[in-house]
């Protein structure tokens, strides 16, 4: 009797672009081996934003920061892809984005 194995693969992410933003920012992850099923893929920005993806391809992801997410302002996040029932794909900790505050409005204007 005899076993092989063959383990899944699982990708790396090369980069992000832009790596900082307000609210409504679309990223662009780049690296390898995503899944081309958007639902498969999971953009996990810090310990537990999920920014909704747009559209996956086996090398590029696309996300757009919610308008109501959670996110603090200014603050540097880590910043991970993981591909469903497979795992988290390597990105050596190197990958981060800082969310930024858009102010749309100041009242009152004088006072």
């Amino acid at each position: 009797l005899q076993f092989l194995f063959t383990p899944c693969t699982i990708g790396t992410v090369r980069s992000i672009s832009p790596v900082y933003g307000p609210a409504g920012t679309s990223i662009t992850i780049t690296g390898t081996d995503f899944s081309t099923t958007t639902c498969e893929n999971i953009v996990l920005i810090g310990s537990s934003y999920k920014c909704p993806i747009t559209n996956a391809t086996s090398t590029q992801i696309t996300c757009q920061i919610g308008t109501s997410s959670s996110l603090n302002a200014k603050s540097i996040q880590s910043f991970n892809v993981i591909r469903d029932r497979q795992g988290t794909l390597s990105n050596d900790g190197l990958i981060q984005f800082q969310f930024q505050a858009k102010i749309t409005n100041v009242s009152p204007l004088k006072g």
